[in-house]
C-alpha cells in the first residue's frame, strides 16, 4: 500500500510541477525561516546567561520630577551604592560602573582614545567576567590601576603578559601611569555590558573633586549601579527611602534583572 501512495505522489508531482514546486520552495523558506527566528530568539535569551547570579543581579534605575517634567535613568549618583549596602540588610555588595573615555599613551608615545568603566573591585565578585591574569581579590582595590582584556592587551604591547606593566591615561591635563594588575578573557558578545579596559574606582575620589570645582557636579550622577539579591519582593518598599539629597520634587527608585534587560 505504502508503494501505492509512492507512485500516486510521483505521477501527481510529473503532472503537476509548477504546483509542486511552489510548494516545494514555499515550504523549504517556512523551513528556514523559522531556523533563523529560532537562532536569533536563542541568541537574544542568553544575554547575560553566562554569569552565574544572572537570575538575581539587578541594576537600580530612577525616576525623577523636576519642574513637572519627568525623566527616568539607568543610572545613579556615586553615593547610591553605599547607601544600598547600609540601609537595606538583603544587600551585602554592590559595584558601581561609571563609562569614561580616556587619551591613552601607549608605549611608543602613540595616543589611543580609549572607553573604559571605572569598576568597583566588587565587580569580580557579582559578574563573572574571567581573570586569566591577576587576581580578582585585589586587582582594582587600589587607585591608579587597570584591567584590561586579551585583545586589548595585545594592542597595546603585542602580548597578554602585561601585568605588572603600565599605561599612561590622560587626567585633569596630565598623563598618570596605571598599573596593569590583570588580563580578562574577552568579553562575550552576548554581554550588554561591553569593555576593553576596566580601572579602579578609588582613583576618582581626587578626580570627581577637580571636575567638581570645574564646575561638572553631576558627574556623580552617572554611575550605573548593580547588585545580587536573593528575595527581591522583601526590599520593593525600601527602595523608596534612598533618595541622598537630589533637588527634585518626585524622586523614584525602580530595579531590572539583569538577564532582561
Amino acid at each position: 500500500m505504502f508503494k501505492n501512495y509512492l507512485t500516486i505522489a510521483f505521477r501527481n508531482i510529473q503532472r503537476q510541477k509548477l504546483f509542486t514546486f511552489i510548494i516545494v520552495c514555499g515550504l523549504a523558506i517556512g523551513i528556514a525561516a523559522c531556523m533563523i527566528i529560532s537562532l536569533w530568539v536563542k541568541k537574544e535569551l542568553s544575554y547575560d546567561r553566562f554569569h552565574s547570579k544572572a537570575d538575581r543581579i539587578f541594576r537600580i534605575e530612577r525616576k525623577i520630577t523636576r519642574n513637572e517634567i519627568d525623566g527616568r535613568w539607568p543610572i545613579t549618583g556615586a553615593k547610591y551604592k553605599q547607601a544600598l549596602i547600609d540601609d537595606i540588610p538583603e544587600i551585602k555588595n554592590a559595584v558601581r560602573l561609571w563609562p569614561r573615555a580616556f587619551s591613552i599613551k601607549d608605549k611608543n608615545d602613540n595616543l589611543h582614545r580609549q572607553q573604559l568603566f571605572a569598576v568597583d573591585n566588587s565587580i569580580f565578585d557579582i559578574f563573572d567576567f574571567v581573570l586569566n591574569r591577576g587576581s580578582k581579590a585585589t586587582a582594582l582595590s587600589k587607585p591608579n590601576t587597570l584591567v584590561l582584556t586579551e585583545s586589548c592587551a595585545i594592542k597595546y604591547f603585542g602580548t597578554q603578559d602585561v601585568v605588572g606593566k603600565t599605561l599612561e591615561l590622560e587626567m585633569d591635563n596630565k598623563y598618570v601611569n596605571f598599573e596593569i594588575t590583570g588580563v580578562l578573557k574577552d568579553v562575550p558578545e552576548n554581554s550588554h555590558i561591553h569593555f576593553e579596559m576596566l580601572i579602579s574606582f578609588s582613583i576618582l575620589s581626587l578626580y570627581m573633586v577637580i571636575l567638581l570645582f570645574g564646575g561638572v557636579a553631576f558627574m556623580m550622577s552617572s554611575n550605573y549601579t548593580f547588585f545580587p539579591l536573593l528575595i527581591f519582593t522583601l526590599i520593593r518598599a525600601k527602595i523608596g527611602s534612598l533618595n541622598r539629597g537630589e533637588m527634585c520634587n518626585q524622586l523614584f527608585f525602580f530595579l531590572q534583572l539583569v538577564s532582561l534587560f
